[in-house]
């Protein structure tokens, strides 16, 4: 069975996260629930292709007795980043909509505290998509492709010899 190479899986998957993630920018407050669905769909499968091929790739090549502190390495990472991305995405939201306080009666009004909501997911998903573009590029510059190892026949070796 043939397998698809890392690199353009990985790609494909991150460009996938991206899109996604440039639809969701564009929400505003009379956005259908298909649009939203359709983003939410493709954010899960550029999410799950893109991880998989990132996480196996990061730990190619890596030797059999090491697989399972670079595997901890990798996870811890992953933990790290999410977290760290999370907390970026949150400050943006945050920072957009002046920390409003949704659903406590704080707000001035229903509409504009809707259209204060909107304004921050618009702000925090292109945040997002940025996270994305710099992950493709990071992904397109750095990757390098797997070098298949040559199968060298018992008989050529003799042959050589």
């Amino acid at each position: 069975m043939a397998r698809i190479p890392r690199k353009p899986l990985m790609l494909s998957g991150i460009g996938l996260a991206t899109g996604s993630l440039v639809l969701a920018s564009r929400l505003h407050a009379g956005t259908s629930y298909p649009h939203i669905f359709l983003c939410l769909v493709l954010l899960g499968l550029g999410s799950g292709i893109s991880l998989v091929s990132l996480t196996s790739a990061s730990l190619a090549g890596v030797a059999p007795a090491d697989a399972g502190a670079a595997s901890g390495l990798v996870n811890a990472v992953q933990q790290l980043g999410a977290a760290f991305g999370l907390a970026v995405l949150v400050t943006v939201f945050g920072r957009v909509t002046h920390h409003a306080q949704f659903g406590t009666g704080r707000t001035v009004g229903s509409d504009q505290a809707q259209s204060v909501l909107v304004h921050g997911l618009d702000d925090a998903f292109t945040a997002g998509a940025v996270f994305a573009v710099m992950a493709l590029a990071l992904v397109a510059l750095v990757v390098r492709p797997v070098e298949r190892p040559v199968l060298v026949l018992s008989s050529e070796v003799d042959a050589q010899a």
